[in-house]
This record gives C-alpha cells, sequence and structure tokens, in this order.
C-alpha cells in the first residue's frame, strides 16, 4: 500500500461528551476530550467527524485549519458532538461556506434553533443532507455512508458513518453512540466490512454513575461489545470512554479484557491509516 494512497485518522478526542475529567467530577487517570476524528484524503484534504465542544483544544494540538475542511460530519445533536459548530462562527473563526453534513432531523435541529441558524444565515457553514445507505464520493478517494443507529432521539437521529478509501479498498466505521447492538440488525455486517472501527466503549459497568440510573443513558458495556465483536477481521477500537470508565488505566478489568480481544483503546492523538 502505497503512502500516496492511504487515508491517515487522527483521534482528536476518545471521551463521552463531557470529556474526562467532567466539570464538577473527580480527578482522573487519563484526561479525555469528547469524542472527535479527523480524516484526511490521500490527496490532503480533511475531514472532522463530530465538533465538539473541546474543537478549540483539539484544532490546536493537532493543527488543522477549519477554513479549508473538506466537510464536517455530525452523528447527532447530544452536546459532545456539535456544540463545537460555535467556535465556526462570527466570534471565532468566520468560516466562509465550510460545508456540514448530517441527515435531514440534523439540519432542521440546527436550521430552526439559535445560535446555530445563524451560522448558516451568515453563510459560515453550508449544509448537506445526507440519506443514510446511500453512498456519497468526496474528492477523488474517499467515499461517505452514513448509517442510521438505534440511539435516543432527544432532537435529532443518530448515524454512524463508513468511509471507504477507493484507492486502497480500506474503511474505516466511526460509531461513538448506539444503544444496544442487538437493536442494529446491520451491526455485524458493516463492523465486519471495515478495517477499522471506532465503537461507543462509553461504559464497562452499570454501577459506574452512584445516585443515577444507568438506564436512562443506554449504551453497551465493553464487555458487549467485545462479546458481539470479537472474531470481527478488522481492527477494533474502543472511544467515547466516559470519565467513570476505566477501561485505558492499567491494570482495570476492561483494560485486560479490551487486550485479550485484541481491541485497541483510543486516546486523544493516536493515528491510524486506512
Amino acid at each position: 500500500m502505497s503512502e500516496t494512497e492511504v487515508a491517515h485518522v487522527v483521534v482528536l478526542g476518545s471521551g463521552q461528551d463531557a470529556g474526562a475529567p467532567q466539570f464538577g467530577g473527580p480527578p482522573v487517570e487519563i484526561t479525555r476530550t469528547a469524542s472527535s476524528l479527523l480524516v484526511t484524503s490521500p490527496s490532503g484534504t480533511s475531514y472532522l467527524f463530530d465538533a465538539s465542544p473541546d474543537i478549540r483544544t483539539q484544532s490546536e494540538r493537532n493543527t488543522f485549519d477549519p477554513h479549508r475542511l473538506g466537510g464536517v460530519f455530525l452523528t447527532h445533536a447530544h452536546m459532545g458532538h456539535y456544540l463545537g459548530l460555535a467556535h465556526f462562527g462570527n466570534e471565532a473563526a468566520a468560516t466562509a461556506s465550510v460545508r456540514c453534513f448530517g441527515t435531514a432531523s440534523m439540519h432542521a435541529f440546527l436550521t430552526r434553533n439559535e445560535p446555530w441558524r445563524a451560522l448558516f444565515t451568515r453563510r459560515h457553514l453550508e449544509f448537506g443532507v445526507l440519506v443514510p445507505g446511500v453512498d456519497v464520493p468526496f474528492d477523488e478517494s474517499l467515499t461517505i455512508t452514513a448509517h442510521l443507529v438505534p440511539h435516543r432521539p432527544d432532537f435529532t437521529d443518530t448515524v454512524g458513518y463508513v468511509v471507504t478509501n477507493r484507492k486502497t479498498q480500506g474503511s474505516m466505521l466511526y460509531l461513538p453512540d448506539i444503544d444496544a447492538w442487538d437493536q442494529w440488525p446491520d451491526a455485524r455486517r458493516i463492523v465486519d466490512s471495515t478495517t477499522l472501527a471506532f465503537l461507543d466503549a462509553s461504559f464497562s459497568s452499570g454501577a459506574e454513575l452512584p445516585g443515577r440510573e444507568i438506564a436512562d443513558f443506554p449504551h453497551p458495556l465493553v464487555s458487549d461489545t467485545i462479546a458481539q465483536f470479537d472474531t470481527s477481521p478488522g481492527q477494533i477500537v474502543l472511544t467515547h470512554i466516559n470519565h467513570s470508565n476505566p477501561l485505558g488505566t492499567v491494570g482495570a478489568d476492561a483494560t485486560d479484557m479490551a487486550a485479550r480481544a485484541g481491541f485497541l483503546i483510543a486516546a486523544d492523538g493516536d493515528r491510524y491509516e486506512f
């Protein structure tokens, strides 16, 4: 595989929506910003997957230019995945017509509610509606496909994204949020078809949130994800890790379980290619 043909991935953030440590929460061993990826095509065009509240720190650490992004792809409208759009506006980067993509419900949410609506009326961003399941070519190398997944629809529906590199035939799945694998009939087929899959690893245990009912925030446990995909042929990377989750901490049961299964644990700044 030629270096001029590969697509590059930077893990901008590996944490759950509020990052780690969380506002008002205890200290943590591993600091994480909110989940986001930067994918750069062989031609050098970069695409942002989710605009996290930590986008300013993420762009500083990884030196990407918001004015030159080929597109911003949003999974859904929970706080960790779209609040960073504010930094494209007049008070910050003041970008001009950067393309932003998501489903029709994401488009409706952003264009009917301020301050998000102003980003589009002032043309800092231009929205492109993606139809789930439809392959869309971007530049001369990448094809991007949105896939609807079950996740609590507080404001919008939720998608994961498959990015296919037509030069290498490698592909990547970005799926930071899902309620349960058995609620998504396409789960095994889509994960097995990708070279690299970044999957929801919010919680390792149902007892991680004392005083709160974890059933109000449904996510598959890390053990569920490992059981579901331990024979998948591609590389699984666990991401969107809650501040309460010891995953990644040396000696933690969840860390050892992931290692035995051959799964990787995302950390901010990690780099991959496909």
